[in-house]
């Protein structure tokens, strides 16, 4: 198998299901078992601006100062590469230190199609302070071919981004899907790295990155059981052994949902379950499409079936 590039993006993504409040001896754990597992890069959260989010709401990886990071990451060897990321229009550029000085590698901007422009200059301003970058564009099941193909063209002529992802925000994707995707954002981006972020709401996460793989797509998004906002993301350990048992070391993962996610089974706001497998189907919002919509899914199923038909 040709080289991939795989992130880990537990502690962003599933900082989603609970503000960010991860204890910081679980913090520090994942960050050794990941550096462990010998994974690329490891997301570690937002750079979130304080205007937009009060701080005694959230965790520290909500805002990802770097003096925090510092102190977390202390006397942790053979660190990955360290990532954090921005939504187009929500973070401080004053808050960003030069990527010399910085605990991090890469900076991540997240935007919809209809952010591209701004996200391209957020882009830009993260390069020149060193970064690599990558832009994930959100959402992307519910956009036309049509526009995502002017945005792709605007950004091949702007910037030269480590990486372009396709991120199946609402876990609506199949694998066709996918392969179409992928293939289409590698010829518009003429050799630009195509990255993959999926989500399970239809129990696709692992196929759709295996079929993204073979599509073409170089960067890999997964996190520690699946965790993440919904249903959840591509299982790290699933992709690890796929991608290839003599880059990547499973045993340390294994080891973290031994000690962190056996027990929580009850407890835990995300993964597959038929009311996230409806919101993929259907293209919704894995959030806020089911807020207070309890269990009954047949009045779920009618609700959105009502939107479709409008």
């Amino acid at each position: 198998m040709r080289n991939l590039t795989i992130l880990d993006c537990t502690l962003r993504d599933g900082g989603l299901t609970n503000n960010f409040r991860f204890p910081e001896k679980y913090i520090k754990d994942h960050i050794q078992k990941i550096s462990e597992a010998k994974v690329d890069y490891l997301e570690l959260g937002y750079k979130a601006d304080p205007t937009y989010y009060e701080r005694t709401a959230y965790g520290k990886l909500k805002f990802c100062d770097d003096s925090e990071i510092r102190d977390i990451i202390k006397g942790i060897s053979g660190l990955p590469k360290l990532a954090f990321m921005v939504d187009v229009g929500r973070f401080d550029r004053r808050l960003v230190e030069n990527a010399s000085v910085s605990p991090f590698t890469m900076g991540r901007v997240a935007c919809y199609l209809n952010q591209i422009e701004e996200a391209v200059e957020d882009v830009r301003f993260l390069q020149n302070k060193g970064y690599e970058t990558t832009l994930n564009i959100m959402a992307i099941s519910r956009e036309r071919i049509p526009e995502i193909v002017c945005g792709l063209r605007k950004i091949k002529t702007q910037i030269p981004a480590a990486a372009v992802y396709v991120v199946d925000s609402y876990g609506a994707l199949y694998p066709d899907d996918v392969k179409k995707l992928v293939s289409l954002y590698k010829e518009e981006l003429n050799g630009m790295n195509v990255g993959i972020h999926v989500h399970n709401n239809m129990q696709l996460a692992f196929s759709n990155t295996i079929t993204a793989v073979e599509s073409g797509a170089d960067f890999l998004d997964a996190s520690v059981n699946g965790m993440g906002r919904g249903a959840g993301n591509c299982p790290l350990e699933c992709l690890l052994p796929y991608v290839g048992k003599d880059n990547y070391d499973l045993k340390p993962v294994l080891a973290l949902i031994n000690d962190y996610y056996t027990h929580d089974a009850n407890e835990r706001s995300w993964g597959y379950c038929p009311k996230q497998l409806l919101t993929g189907i259907f293209n919704q919002h894995p959030v806020y499409s089911i807020q207070g919509a309890g269990e009954d899914l047949i009045r779920i199923y009618d609700h959105f079936q009502s939107e479709v038909q409008v």
